[in-house]
């Protein structure tokens, strides 16, 4: 039973040391700064620190306060991790009292810890006398670099580096302007003599202004020729008009009003107004195809008699 309970307490105690063992073997390869019989503290690593102590003396030097504070300062960094404190001593003095002397040195350095803020909570000291000494030395030598006290803790992994944002997509103002040419088809209601029916067929333009994605003025001219019975020839068209637009990716329905006039060959000349539908599809951010409808009650015959337009074209954004 006794064998059992001697593993089980190596077991725990190797565990509890072993980070301070760690620390010991990357100080071991550290150059501390000597002055005489004195060693100064120092970082040597994310998380590990080293204390050192004069010769049979357990108080902290005025040296060795800026390292601990800085330890302290660097645990609250990383969070609430365990700091293992272990003190350590050289060889000459007999191993029980070493063991009570790097004991003594381990609990100077927790006071220092807690008066800069570590909850004791936080803090697992220990001493373990001469037997992990940083330099192996003879029996009874005086080395300085064995009289110190480790401070230990997980650091804190470094940071990833950021993750390079793709520059985000220069913002294209919309264009207002738009210019569009194509032809056109009208079905004339009543011709000149008031009497008879015709049509025409020819081409047109327009110009239109976009203030606002979904609103539209526009300005519309159309050159054609009139079939008529009585009197064939030129006519034109000449409207003003406003359309309110929707979207739908690339299909942009709308509808408008039209007032201005007709005049020419084989129509009845005067005033006219009325309604306009049309559909348009982009091909590309500055090109779009339309097709279009419209209905031009003449103020100078019935409203049945009016003039029935029909188009298609190709329009310009710029």
């Amino acid at each position: 039973m006794r064998v059992i309970q001697k593993l089980l307490l190596g077991s725990a105690l190797a565990v509890v040391l072993a980070p301070a063992a760690m620390a010991q073997d990357t100080a071991s390869t550290t150059n501390f700064t000597q002055q005489g019989n004195q060693v100064e503290a120092a970082q040597t690593a994310p998380g590990e620190y080293y204390v050192f102590f004069d010769f049979d003396r357990a108080t902290v030097r005025p040296d060795a306060r800026s390292v601990i504070a800085q330890a302290a300062n660097d645990w609250k960094n990383n969070g609430n991790a365990t700091i293992n404190i272990v003190g350590h001593a050289d060889r000459s003095g007999s191993p029980a009292y070493n063991q009570r002397l790097s004991e003594r040195r381990a609990a100077a350095v927790q006071s220092v810890l807690e008066t800069s803020g570590v909850p004791t909570a936080n803090i697992l000291s220990s001493g373990v006398g001469e037997s992990q000494p940083m330099i192996p030395t003879a029996d009874g030598v005086r080395e300085p670099k064995n009289r110190f006290v480790s401070i230990a803790f997980p650091a804190q992994p470094p940071a990833p580096p950021p993750v390079a944002e793709e520059p985000a997509a220069p913002v294209v103002a919309p264009k207002k302007w738009e210019l569009e040419v194509g032809g056109l088809y009208t079905f004339i209601g009543r011709e000149e003599d008031g009497h008879n029916t015709g049509s025409a067929a020819g081409g047109e333009i327009t110009l239109g202004y976009r203030p606002k994605p979904g609103l539209r003025f526009r300005i519309s001219q159309s050159l054609e020729q009139s079939y008529s019975v009585d009197n064939s020839g030129l006519l034109g068209r000449s409207v003003a008009g406003i359309d309110a637009i929707g979207a739908w990716g690339r299909v942009q329905p709308y509808a408008g009003w039209n007032i201005g006039g007709t005049y020419g060959n084989g129509v009845q000349d005067g005033g006219i107004t009325g309604p306009e539908i049309g559909l348009r599809v982009s091909v590309s951010q500055n090109v779009y195809l339309y097709t279009k409808a419209a209905y031009d009650y003449n103020w100078r015959n019935p409203i049945t008699k009016g003039e029935t337009n029909a188009g298609a074209g190709v329009g310009f954004r710029f």
